[in-house]
């Protein structure tokens, strides 16, 4: 913890532009595992997306996660309805 003291103002002189590319690459390696999800599949495509598309959009990945759950649990009430139906 004491070596913090030392570390933090080195660390705070980089400047926020020479962290944007590193930044944008992890976000390109994290992209990787998309190609796992079965698109044809709505059932597993939408709740997918929209966590996706959540996380970025509210900087939060439990934001995004719950969004996906509740996307899910909503399409699995309305495939068990059209089922009944």
């Amino acid at each position: 913890f004491a070596l913090s003291a030392f570390i933090g103002p080195l660390l705070s002189a980089v400047p926020q532009v020479a962290t944007a590319v590193p930044l944008v690459l992890i976000g390109a390696f994290m992209m990787s595992p998309c190609r796992g999800i079965d698109w044809d599949n709505l059932r597993v495509a939408i709740p997918s997306f929209l966590t996706m598309t959540v996380v970025p959009f509210t900087y939060s990945i439990h934001t995004g996660i719950v969004a996906g759950i509740f996307m899910d649990g909503f399409l699995m009430v309305c495939a068990r309805r059209e089922k009944e139906g």
